[in-house]
């Protein structure tokens, strides 16, 4: 979950909160209402499920949206308060944190099976939900009880090559640790994510660099050792990593021009910003390499100066997925509206509005080949590498939306800190307040 609430969307909240005043008198079995990231589902979504609701039952839906800002404030509404929402979009980390606290029902799987084989327009079969991303969500939700994927992504470095000359592959471009003279190009030229877990990993991973490259080959083979090796730096929480992390991200306190929220990525992509490259998600990359809406509604050409990488060190793959909790006031429908996310025009509608894509298979598979076939997009305005071309920046985009197999070798999964928690929230205000 990458996004934060914009104006459009909390206009959109106050105009949803109107209504739900005005029509107090509907009864509850003809109300879903979904609590999710601002900016995170398509608003012709909700009433496309109406009309598909009906079809399948003979009845009303209305769907209520609210938003939230962060995993963290939605959690405080579920756990502590007991809102009555019927459906939630939480990141893996705290889709995991909610298991565990045992705030989450069963999904149906009579009507929602993520695993369900679907044939393909070539007669392939493939489950519902990507393999992969299948793999993924067992990660934090093991049995697949209460999960269903909704979008993926990744975070590493996005960069402006027309400023940095050089492709940056490597955490050394944000730490410059065994290199201080590379470190004094990029002196308040960088961008930091204000977000305690993407700091807190991107330090881990760069304090373990020396021992991935030994179980890689220097980065040249990811190896099963290497994988497993990786996902315990994310869960690592000892005090011993925490204070190297802080470490590290003090001493890159020099080189950062910013720590942002949301809003590095049109300051750089617009040139506003007078940074070359930080830490993003993949999805930001993405809307500002295309024509997009700058943060006052404005709108802006894609920057195809822009490029994408996960460091060879290692990076991360997120899945947000939809659950319910325990609270929902109307489970039935909670479990049919999932059901309708998993179809193709749902899922391709929610892929375009929000700028990632989206894991369901006929959905992902549809949207590759559109992409993929797309050489207007590509050769548009030809991005500044003379050495490679458009045909290289093409295959960087590509991954970066659809990242393979190889590429996802190199990626962990956010685990809930549980025990130590605290402690690197601690650091984290440390080094950000």
């Amino acid at each position: 979950m990458k996004r934060f609430i914009s104006f459009v969307t909390a206009s959109l909240l106050v105009f949803a909160c109107f209504g739900m005043l005005m029509g107090c008198g509907t009864p509850r079995s003809e109300i879903l209402r979904v609590f999710v990231p601002g900016e995170y589902m398509d608003p012709e979504v909700y009433d496309d499920f109406a009309e598909w609701y009906f079809e399948k039952t003979g009845k009303n839906i209305e769907v209520r949206e609210t938003t939230f800002e962060s995993n963290e404030s939605m959690l405080l509404k579920i756990e502590k308060s007991k809102a009555d929402y019927d459906v939630v979009c939480p990141s893996d980390y705290m889709i995991e944190r909610m298991i565990d606290s045992e705030l989450l029902e069963e999904i149906d799987k009579e009507i929602i099976d993520i695993q369900q084989p679907v044939e393909s327009d070539d007669g392939k079969t493939e489950p519902l939900i990507k393999q992969t991303y299948i793999d993924i969500t067992s990660k934090f939700d093991p049995e697949l009880k209460y999960t269903v994927p909704f979008m993926y992504g990744t975070f590493g470095i996005m960069y402006d090559y027309e400023k940095t000359g050089v492709h940056l592959d490597s955490w050394e471009y944000m730490f410059f640790e065994d290199n201080p003279e590379l470190g004094n190009a990029f002196r308040k030229k960088l961008t930091q994510k204000e977000s305690v877990r993407e700091m807190y990993v991107a330090a881990c991973i760069y304090a373990s660099r020396k021992e991935l490259s030994s179980l890689s080959g220097g980065f040249t083979d990811y190896t099963t050792e290497y994988k497993q090796r990786l996902q315990e730096i994310y869960e690592d929480t000892s005090i011993s990593m925490i204070s190297e992390a802080k470490r590290l991200l003090q001493n890159q306190k020099k080189y950062i021009l910013k720590y942002e929220v949301d809003d590095g990525k049109f300051g750089i992509a617009g040139g506003t910003l007078n940074a070359s490259a930080g830490l993003y998600w993949s999805c930001d990359v993405g809307y500002v390499m295309n024509d997009y809406e700058d943060e006052s509604g404005d709108e802006e050409s894609g920057n195809k100066n822009l490029w994408y990488y996960i460091p060879k060190e290692g990076g991360n793959v997120y899945v947000d997925g939809f659950v319910i909790p325990k609270t929902a006031g109307n489970k039935d429908a909670a479990n049919l509206f999932l059901s309708y996310l998993c179809t193709l025009d749902a899922a391709v509608k929610n892929s375009y509005y929000i700028g990632a894509i989206s894991p369901v298979s006929q959905a992902y598979n549809y949207l590759f080949d559109e992409y993929s076939n797309n050489d207007e997009f590509f050769e548009g305005t030809a991005p500044a590498d003379p050495e490679t071309g458009w045909w290289s920046w093409r295959d960087m985009y590509l991954d970066m939306v659809f990242p393979s197999n190889e590429t996802l070798k190199r990626c962990g999964v956010m685990k809930n800190f549980k025990v130590n928690n605290s402690k690197v929230n601690l650091m984290f205000a440390d080094i950000v307040g």
